[in-house]
């Protein structure tokens, strides 16, 4: 039977992070007689001295080291787990979790989840930014209500229903020799420089993948967090880039010429995933869908009328 706790833990790694008793005891709020106490009983219960006590302070004897070793691993093994349920603490408190990749994420879903809230007001969402294919595992294992994704066939426990049709499109400043293209191939617009999203965008490092395909890595001239920026970019004629149809007519950039890219990769047919387990997905999947749904026969209805 184990004789200490967590704060124990945390209150040995503090002390022989500082070398000094009071100092850690203070890291962790506890008062220098009560953690000296506590460090006494840790001792007793592993039966082994942890600490050389010095004039000038504490230093930790060799299984002292290993046992702060061992404590580090627990403690890191023990945020592991809080961050592996947190997902699952969301659903209890009645959090709507969405996974989508970039182009859902920045181009339809604000739209669709501002219109939600004025409906339903009480709600509450967590939208986070992942590739396609991890957006449909997270989706799988029940760390996201549903999600919304370009992820093409099937996959194991997850239903797929249509949500928006893209396409990327490469951005060049009005002036360029591809300027005056109404399509391109991929391949060929890799002579040219570039610039780009930062790696933490899931479109841009899919584009960098495909880039890396054809054998031509793109290095870009400057790399940036939003499309707002990537586009001025483009304007003052610094590189070119890629991005999604719906992000590019929702600016209007005099200075920007849209090419449409050839590739079959570039058409982004987006689905929501939804797990075909009720048990793994919250209350307001269901409702949220449905309200998805609407939107979208509201929108293929006015494109038709158009």
């Amino acid at each position: 039977m184990r004789h200490y706790s967590l704060t124990d833990i945390e209150l040995f790694l503090a002390v022989s992070d500082e070398e000094n008793l009071t100092r850690g005891a203070s890291r962790v709020g506890l008062s220098p007689s009560s953690a000296s106490i506590r460090l006494k009983n840790i001792e007793e219960a592993l039966q082994v001295k942890l600490f050389i006590r010095r004039k000038n302070g504490l230093e930790l004897t060799r299984a002292g080291r290993v046992a702060a070793q061992e404590a580090r691993r627990v403690v890191k093994d023990l945020d592991a787990l809080e961050a592996s349920l947190s997902p699952f603490a969301q659903m209890e408190k009645g959090i709507l979790r969405i996974a989508a990749n970039y182009g859902a994420s920045v181009d339809f879903l604000p739209d669709d989840i501002s219109e939600y809230l004025v409906e339903n007001p009480l709600a509450r969402i967590v939208l986070e930014q992942k590739s396609s294919l991890d957006v449909v595992k997270t989706v799988a294992e029940g760390r996201a209500d549903l999600g919304v994704g370009a992820y093409e066939g099937d996959y194991p426990g997850v239903e797929f229903r249509p949500y928006r049709e893209d396409r990327l499109v490469l951005a060049v400043p009005a002036g360029h020799e591809l300027a005056g293209r109404k399509e391109i191939a991929f391949a060929e617009s890799l002579a040219y420089p570039f610039v780009s999203l930062t790696d933490e965008s899931a479109m841009q490092r899919f584009i960098f993948e495909h880039a890396g395909e054809e054998g031509s890595p793109i290095t870009p001239k400057v790399q940036v967090d939003n499309q707002r920026l990537l586009m001025k970019l483009v304007s003052r004629k610094v590189g070119i880039a890629v991005l999604s149809t719906r992000g590019a007519s929702g600016n209007f950039w005099p200075g920007v010429r849209f090419v449409r890219l050839t590739n079959r990769w570039a058409e982004c047919h987006l689905r929501i995933a939804l797990s075909r387990s009720a048990e793994l997905r919250g209350p307001g999947a269901d409702r949220f869908v449905e309200f998805l749904e609407k939107r979208r026969g509201k929108a293929a209805s006015a494109s038709a009328a158009s």
